[in-house]
């Protein structure tokens, strides 16, 4: 038997925090934090892919970027992905690059 995994891409135009200010140069930009990553992770979410409230998030950096994945345990018998969600975030602006979904 073959498992099939299907990721669902959700791509996002211009998707930044609100409190960015564009006008700044690069060297102003804070840094994003892994606690921040988290919470723009979850509003980047938000009505898009279901992740409880109660799942611990994994933070990695790679290549200048955060990458955030909302970890889903495996059950016995039921086929599902390895996470609810996986963001990735620009780590310098805070700018939301990518989201996958596992259904």
């Amino acid at each position: 038997m073959m498992t099939i995994l299907c990721l669902v891409a959700v791509g996002f135009i211009g998707c930044v925090p609100a409190r960015q200010d564009a006008s700044r140069t690069s060297s102003e930009q804070k840094v994003v934090a892994a606690n921040d990553a988290i919470r723009l992770a979850r509003q980047a979410c938000e009505g898009k892919v279901d992740v409880p409230s109660h799942v611990q998030a994994i933070v990695t950096e790679t290549n200048g970027h955060l990458v955030v994945v909302f970890p889903q345990p495996l059950q016995p018998d039921v086929l599902h992905g390895d996470y609810y969600a996986r963001v990735t975030i620009e780590r310098a602006t805070g700018r939301i690059v990518e989201i996958l979904a596992s259904p």
